[in-house]
């Protein structure tokens, strides 16, 4: 069930403290009594006449830090069974910080789990603010796409595969008024994205290349958000090993993101030119898979060694934006990928890798995904990193060796994206699941990306 906004006279009535605020209240020693002194995190309970209110103390310093103690009102408010909470903030930022942090605490994946009839998980059911409602709202709708980009990630590669993204794409273009055009695996072929159909054609699954368009009154160059949509990965011929394939159920997460996004624009009405492109593939080892070694062709006509199966991302990628930028000549470009363990090493879970080529435009990018606690770290794109993608039988090869392996996949991609067009590549390889964050869980997809392509939108 989804949170709504909506008011309640009996609901919890949660303010946010920091400890210089705490001496402000008439009631202070008796918090302090009661062991609530405002530290990052901490939460009391206190009644006053017929009210209950929540108070949570409040970082001064993080970025993020109402979101977080969103969160941990959520949290409260949901094991003390109260059904609805109202937040009394002094921001609009507060506001949609709040929000959003509720929202995603109050994320629990269920599609696949039977429900405990002795104990059934108590859920909040509505949130309203005292002030600043329109921000209040705002952050909601944001949380709310982010869990729909999650439950999307968290669904197993049995039941999300190609064709159900598609259908997905094609509920949202129906919910609300995009365009929707699935190009099925052997089409593609035939459109000569023989990259893309390299990948698909080892599966059983047929991979969809996925396109959602919004459009504005004006009708402008769009901005292309370009998101893989690999179901599930394997690794292929060169197959990955066993400790925790399953978790790459979530090499989809940026085709989510992306879906995410559009969810979000429509759940908001915003009519904006924003193009999406999804392909959606799985890499799976069979007789008809791709080889280490085959050379395959992509609608731009270059010619691509396959030296290791695994790096298939940028194979349906490449497919992907070639395809996009010919067909709708985009102001600019983002795309976004599960695309290396190179940026898990490099960033850990606490940052987007960025490369980009327009360092304008990724600061730009950079400065948008910030103002709603997304961090991006653009990594240099030198020419002599270039040098690792040579190949001796093909215009280049799909890897570029244990160096760098962040930044080479990012340069891979940049090959088959014109010059003059802004363009950046974030892989969140790092970030797409098993957040270290209060609002995320410590096990699960969390939406990463879709608050970056939101604050792009918004601005367009």
């Amino acid at each position: 069930m989804s949170l709504v906004f909506e008011t309640h006279p009996d609901a919890l009535r949660v303010t946010l403290l920091s400890p210089a605020q705490l001496e402000g209240i008439s009631h202070a020693q008796e918090l302090k009594r009661l062991g609530f002194f405002a530290k990052p995190k901490e939460s009391v309970i206190y009644k006053n006449g017929s009210d209950y209110l929540l108070y949570v103390g409040c970082d001064e310093k993080s970025s993020d830090r109402f979101m977080v103690a969103g969160a941990v009102a959520l949290k409260v408010a949901r094991k003390a069974r109260f059904s609805h909470m109202a937040f009394s903030v002094d921001s609009g930022e507060a506001a949609r910080d709040c929000a959003m942090g509720a929202v995603l605490a109050s994320y629990i994946y269920t599609r696949t789990r039977s429900v405990d009839e002795k104990d059934p998980q108590w859920q909040v059911q509505g949130l309203f603010c005292t002030s600043h409602e329109t921000d209040f709202q705002e952050g909601m709708a944001i949380a709310a796409s982010m869990n729909f980009t999650r439950e999307l990630g968290d669904l197993p590669g049995n039941i999300v595969t190609p064709a159900s993204l598609a259908q997905t794409a094609t509920q949202l273009a129906q919910q609300f008024g995009f365009e929707c055009t699935v190009i099925d695996q052997e089409e593609a072929a035939k459109l000569g994205m023989g990259a893309f159909y390299s990948v698909g054609k080892g599966s059983a699954q047929p991979g969809k290349m996925i396109i959602l368009r919004n459009t504005s009154p004006e009708k402008k160059a769009p901005l292309m958000l370009v998101g893989k949509g690999l179901t599930f990965d394997t690794g292929g011929i060169s197959i990955k090993p066993s400790a925790s394939m399953e978790e790459m159920k979530y090499d989809m997460c940026g085709g989510a993101a992306v879906l995410g996004a559009f969810h979000l624009m429509g759940s908001l009405g915003i009519r904006k030119d924003v193009v999406g492109i999804v392909p959606a593939a799985e890499n799976m080892p069979s007789g008809t898979a791709n080889k280490p070694g085959d050379i395959v062709t992509a609608c731009n006509g270059k010619t691509i060694e396959v030296i290791n199966t695994d790096a298939e991302g940028r194979l349906i990628l490449c497919d992907a934006l070639a395809h996009g930028t010919k067909t709708y000549q985009p102001s600019a470009i983002v795309d976004i990928a599960t695309l290396t363990g190179a940026c898990v090493v490099a960033l850990g879970s606490h940052a987007i890798g960025v490369i980009s080529n327009n360092d304008e435009y990724a600061r730009e990018v950079t400065a948008k995904g910030a103002t709603l606690h997304e961090r991006l770290w653009q990594l240099p794109a030198y020419a002599e990193y270039d040098e690792q993608l040579k190949s001796d039988f093909a215009d280049m090869q799909n890897v570029g060796g244990k160096e760098a392996g962040t930044i080479t996949a990012g340069l891979f991609l940049q090959k088959f994206v014109p010059e003059n067009t802004p363009w950046v590549h974030l892989d969140v390889a790092g970030t797409a699941w098993d957040g270290k964050k209060e609002y995320f869980h410590k096990k699960g997809a969390t939406g990463s990306g879709v608050r970056t392509f939101y604050a792009l939108i918004k601005d367009l």
